[in-house]
């Protein structure tokens, strides 16, 4: 049987090893989307990453001197959402015996430090689908990974629409409303119902990032997140409504800032069905990866008692949080 622990500095030399063999990690955070599956194996990594980091928790299956799995998991934007962004295990009949107590393992520690969700991104047909499930992990949302490339043919003539600006401190809030009215409820009782929960659960792109609103008065109706490293990048948006007009004229506006010719990803998930449509049908993206992410939630959201004047109900739909 395997010994389940937190990672040691004198695991420097099985790590290696277990890296060394090129198993591939099969938690799919944003930034590993599209890319190589496998471990950068460089001493300097090792022990930034998995072993003094402040920002992670990994934990490691142990079989006499030698690792047969790991998991990590480390924080979003707040530090009460974590995501696994690590999960490998040695090839064989028991992958899914070993899986299941690292992830237990994971979220008992983040249990331990105040965690309140954590989430877990895998391709929809992993085989550690079943393992998640047994650990507590439930799938809340399905995502399609669409691939396209920057300045197509055509692309520099899209008109953009008034109203953009940058991204300020102050759209928060609207930008949070923008998202509460276009996201499913189950969805955002995982991602944040409140401000500050969505706040929390962000997280971070990587490459050069500008951001950009349009809006209206007090309200923004369009949200554009553009992340650069090169010629490639990944565009990530919000639009209400999801007219084909406005979702053009966003994606448009994107790919006018990415090197022509270079890789672009947008995750699009399922309830944005608006959004793939024109990048498929528009601007010629295909879909390249499917995936589910899966939460466990280690908070339980009461509501809150208060009192009302006789014979007088709560607005429909009201949670009373």
């Amino acid at each position: 049987m395997a010994v389940i622990r937190t990672i040691r500095p004198t695991d420097l030399v099985a790590l290696a090893a277990f890296e060394g063999r090129s198993f591939p990690n099969m938690a799919l955070a944003r930034g590993r989307l599209g890319g190589n599956h496998s471990f950068a194996v460089t001493v300097g990594t090792i022990l930034e990453q998995w072993i003094i980091s402040e920002n992670r928790q990994t934990v490691v299956a142990m079989g006499g001197l030698a690792i047969h799995g790991l998991a990590s998991a480390k924080h979003r934007k707040g530090r009460s959402v974590w995501e696994v962004d690590s999960l490998a295990v040695a090839n064989g009949r028991d992958a899914e015996n070993i899986a299941l107590p690292l992830l237990e393992e994971v979220v008992r520690h983040a249990g331990q430090s105040g965690v309140r969700t954590v989430l877990l991104r895998l391709d929809q047909d992993n085989p550690m689908l079943m393992a998640a499930r047994r650990a507590g992990f439930t799938p809340y949302q399905h995502e399609t990974l669409l691939r396209g490339k920057g300045r197509q043919e055509g692309s520099d003539g899209v008109t953009d629409l008034p109203g953009r600006r940058n991204r300020l401190k102050a759209d928060d809030l609207p930008l949070f409303r923008l998202y509460s009215d276009i996201t499913p409820t189950p969805i955002r009782a995982v991602e944040g119902m409140t401000l500050n929960e969505w706040k929390e659960h962000q997280d971070s792109a990587a490459g050069r990032v500008r951001e950009y609103v349009w809006c209206e008065a007090d309200r923004c109706w369009g949200w554009l997140q553009v992340a650069a490293a090169g010629s490639h990048g990944e565009l990530r948006m919000l639009c209400l409504p999801e007219t084909e007009d406005r979702l053009i004229a966003i994606i448009g506006s994107g790919l006018a800032q990415l090197g022509k010719g270079g890789q672009v990803l947008v995750l699009v998930p399922d309830y944005q069905a608006v959004q793939a449509r024109v990048l498929t049908d528009r601007f010629s993206f295909e879909a390249v990866g499917r995936y589910v992410t899966l939460a466990k939630q280690l908070s339980v959201r009461v509501g809150q008692l208060r009192t009302v004047p006789a014979g007088a109900r709560l607005a429909s739909g009201s949670s009373g949080l």
